[in-house]
């Protein structure tokens, strides 16, 4: 006698499923994991596990709280230890989902011989309330007992029963159920595989996510600073991750190597509907090993970019990689409960599209300041995972590291600015998937603001979770020796020059962009025409920018002769903001594109349409020195000997860089043959000899 059930409307109108004999216990509701009749989980009205089909000596009663409702056939209230007809239709809570249900009896057997019972009498005995035996057993499943051991006594004596009873079954009765069993296990699987399927995707919608943030709140803090006088200043987020410990990002708890003597570091509790904030002290920081590591890769290179005036632009990062710290707090600090980590399961699921969420304590450029530092409220934000990459945004295969062990930078599009750093990224089943990082920002007038991309930045929490375990510095050679490979590809692919920011790295950005400009056939030369370092205080009277003592910097003029068809690069440094300005009365300077590296170095660079001369104005507020220089460039074939030239010049600007050796040509170079041998990565070299002399 199987039950069969169809969903008559919904986002599941038309589903059809069966349950066989040996299904006692049927629960209706909208949690996936606990029913075997699922519902939609937006269909509020009905409840989570709303009611119960129990099978008892072969009909089906209905089980539920009282404040639950279910309606037979559109009219009649049901109530607990109801039994259901074998065709009706029933409506789960107030205007809820319809669901039909058909017990079908039927066999190979002749039917049943009429038990001459009055039908007044059968009628009164099917709608009669339910035994003794039946309220018990109901009873049971209401208050949490199995009922697995009423139901096998049950099932011993049906079996006994059963037993001397003798079939004739033939052979076509035998496939007959053989392949309805195989029916229904099929379909007990695809119900099985919908329930899991259904979990995943109320994780991805982040249908709890509110619930979620809202029990998030108590594990949130304010990061302060309190300085000397008393005064504080909020910096970021933190979250609870195990008693006594919080976490948070590295650039956060880098403040701690920062204090001086009576300032401090101190977690404050969300003030929330009047409550009075906890404060905590900080007693110590641990940051992940990958942090200092991934910033130490970038100590010889600055990376550059064309921009759309087809000048360059240093690059902007999203942040630093492993950018996660885990801040100590006395042991009987009362913290809230600590958020869990996602479970390999859910990192290797985690998606583009997924649904996450954000609490925490966004304040930089916000009105009202952001957050009342003495009685702070946290913000929550949704959003969704846009990309997971690695710090250089490639996508790698994690077969051999694990899931979010590679691609550890979760892009996303939560909402964020200054104080957000810290705050803890959860998923639909309320774990933590990240720790938000970094915002993009534009810059104006001095002030960073955050963009309208609505693309932000978080470090995965398996980083988190590497600190936690102890095992962050088992893992960072490997991670060292792939961030090192991508850097040496980034510099060989022209996105990266070597140096520090100063004016020697602008003149190599510069080389780098003449280079793209004059194409594959040509190659770019450049020499230095005139070069000059001196003491602000040695600058002659009439160079003070406004003539006086009391003005805001110096002005020096630099003369700038220019061959028609050749490129100019006037470029300055000072240990001040220093701007260059191109006079040019005659008009023979064209595509002037200003190049700035920082307040403390600028360079313009421009082409000469004719023979002449152009006036550099350098103005800096420095106090101490000032330093530029001219290049000149121009674009010659790409034959051996200007290819060699060129690895010449080259070859010297990164000794210059690397080493502070500055070497010139002697005048020559050695010819002669030289064979090209195969080394051990693959590639081949060819040897020439190069004279040179050092000054």
């Amino acid at each position: 006698m199987p039950l069969t059930v169809k969903h008559l409307d919904g986002p599941f109108v038309g589903r059809i499923q069966t349950f066989d004999d040996d299904v006692e216990s049927i629960k209706i509701g909208r949690d996936p994991n606990a029913c075997q009749i699922v519902l939609d989980i937006d269909a509020r009205m009905a409840g989570r596990e709303h009611c119960t089909l129990a099978r008892i000596r072969g009909r089906y009663l209905i089980d539920m709280n009282a404040d639950r409702r279910v309606t037979l056939d559109g009219w009649q209230l049901l109530e607990s230890g109801t039994p259901i007809p074998d065709s009706c239709e029933l409506q789960i809570g107030p205007d809820g989902p319809k669901l039909k249900f058909l017990v079908t009896r039927h066999s190979q057997m002749e039917s049943t011989a009429d038990q001459r019972i009055d039908e007044s009498d059968i009628a009164r005995r099917a709608s009669r309330a339910a035994t003794e035996l039946d309220m018990q057993a109901v009873a049971e499943e209401a208050s949490g007992s199995k009922r697995i051991g009423l139901y096998a006594g049950v099932g011993a004596v049906i079996a006994i029963v059963a037993g001397l009873i003798f079939f004739v079954i033939t052979s076509g009765n035998v496939d007959e159920l053989q392949v309805a069993d195989a029916e229904q296990t099929e379909a007990i699987d695809v119900l099985d595989g919908r329930a899991d399927e259904m979990e995943d995707d109320l994780i991805v919608l982040g249908a709890d996510l509110p619930e979620i943030m809202e029990s998030a709140r108590d594990s949130v803090y304010l990061v302060i600073y309190q300085g000397t006088d008393g005064g504080e200043t909020g910096i970021g987020t933190a979250f609870s991750v195990a008693p006594g410990t919080v976490a948070t990002n590295a650039h956060i708890a880098k403040w701690i190597g920062r204090l001086e003597e009576g300032e401090r570091l101190i977690l404050r509790s969300p003030a929330i509907e009047g409550e009075d904030p906890i404060d905590i002290p900080v007693l110590g920081a641990a940051l992940h090993p990958g942090y200092d590591a991934f910033a130490e890769l970038w100590q010889d290179y600055v990376p550059v970019r064309l921009n759309a005036s087809k000048g360059i632009d240093p690059v902007r990062s999203a942040g630093s990689a492993c950018d996660l710290a885990i801040l100590t707090v006395p042991a009987d600090a009362p913290l809230g409960p600590p958020l869990p980590m996602a479970s390999e399961a859910h990192q290797t699921r985690l998606a583009p599209g997924h649904a996450i969420a954000s609490v925490g304590f966004p304040m930089e450029g916000m009105a009202m300041e952001g957050v009342n530092v003495v009685r702070p409220v946290p913000q929550s934000q949704i959003g969704r995972v846009t990309s997971l990459t690695t710090f250089f945004n490639t996508s790698e295969d994690e077969t051999d590291w694990g899931p979010g062990r590679r691609n550890i930078l979760l892009q996303h599009s939560i909402a964020g600015t200054g104080g957000s750093s810290g705050s803890p990224i959860l998923n639909g089943a309320g774990q933590v998937v990240g720790v938000l990082s970094a915002v993009n920002f534009a810059i104006v007038d001095g002030q960073r603001i955050p963009t309208g991309v609505g693309v932000n930045y978080a470090q995965r929490s398996t980083l988190l979770q590497e600190l936690l375990n102890g095992t962050a510095a088992s893992v960072l050679a490997k991670r060292l020796a792939l961030w090192n490979d991508e850097v040496q590809l980034l510099y060989h692919s022209g996105r990266l020059v070597q140096g520090k920011g100063d004016m020697d790295t602008l003149i190599a950005i510069w080389r780098r962009q003449m280079q793209d400009r004059v194409g594959e056939a040509n190659v770019m030369i450049s020499k230095r025409q005139a070069y000059e370092f001196f003491p602000l205080a040695s600058l002659e009277a009439g160079r003070v920018a406004g003539g006086n003592d009391e003005s805001e910097g110096y002005q020096t003029e630099v003369q700038v002769n220019m061959i028609s068809g050749r490129w100019y690069f006037l470029v300055a440094e000072s240990d001040g903001a220093v701007s260059v300005e191109i006079e040019d009365p005659d008009g023979i300077a064209a595509e002037l594109v200003y190049i700035p590296l920082g307040d403390t170095t600028q360079g313009v660079a421009f082409y000469a349409t004719a023979d002449g001369q152009v006036t550099g104005i350098i103005v800096s507020n420095g106090d101490e020195q000032v330093a530029y220089s001219v290049e000149e460039g121009e674009s010659v074939a790409a034959v051996p000997e200007n290819l060699l030239r060129l690895a010449r010049d080259q070859w010297r600007a990164d000794l210059l860089n690397q080493w502070g050796v500055n070497v010139r040509d002697s005048g020559g170079f050695h010819s002669g043959s030289a064979t090209a041998t195969e080394s051990a990565d693959g590639r081949f070299y060819e040897i020439e000899p190069i004279s040179i002399a050092g000054y």
